[in-house]
């Protein structure tokens, strides 16, 4: 049985974690497109995450099987974290560039789609115009740039992300039979 090196295994992560950046980049910007529809932008939107996590998944077997077809919990999370905060350093920094250059408007596509949906399903108009008000507090608060804001939304992204990643390590996770040790 052949194990590779931490070293090995943090690199294939860290090359995994850039693919699974690009691919959630191209995901995220496609999803975006479609802001002007509330209802096909959030099922979109889950359907890339969960694409996410079976790349995540498909990619950590992988690392596995380049380890003899064995890797125990803590180095199949250890991998995936190196592959989870690689893919979010890339999409973070994407984000912000999306939501300040590419498309500074997205905001107001969504608060306008959140209008279009909240009136097609009859919603009242005093729930109408609380979200509405919410909508533009957040707006304003976007085009605020706060280094701590930035960092403690990434933080929070990076925990769910590893939350969601224990879960596929425990799926991918092989231990290695207690005779070949």
């Amino acid at each position: 049985m052949e194990n590779i090196t931490l070293a090995q295994r943090n690199q294939i992560a860290l090359k995994y974690g850039v693919l699974i950046g690009l691919i959630y980049i191209l995901i995220f910007t496609g999803v975006g497109v479609l802001a002007g529809n509330f209802i096909v932008y959030n099922v979109m939107r889950s359907v890339g995450y969960i694409l996410y996590l079976v790349i995540l998944g498909v990619l950590a077997a992988q690392i596995r099987k380049a380890n003899g077809g064995y890797l125990e919990f803590k180095d199949t999370f250890g991998a995936i974290f190196v592959m989870i905060l690689a893919a979010n350093v890339l999409y973070f920094l994407y984000s912000i560039l999306y939501f300040k250059a590419i498309n500074p408007h997205f905001m107001d596509q969504m608060k306008s789609a959140t209008l279009t949906f909240m009136e097609n399903m009859h919603w009242p108009d005093d729930k109408i115009e609380e979200a509405m008000h919410k909508f533009d507090e957040q707006i304003a608060e976007s085009r605020v740039f706060s280094l701590s804001k930035t960092l403690m939304g990434f933080a929070g992204f990076l925990i769910m992300d590893a939350l969601f990643g224990m879960l596929v390590a425990l799926i991918v996770r092989k231990k290695v039979p207690m005779f070949n040790q």
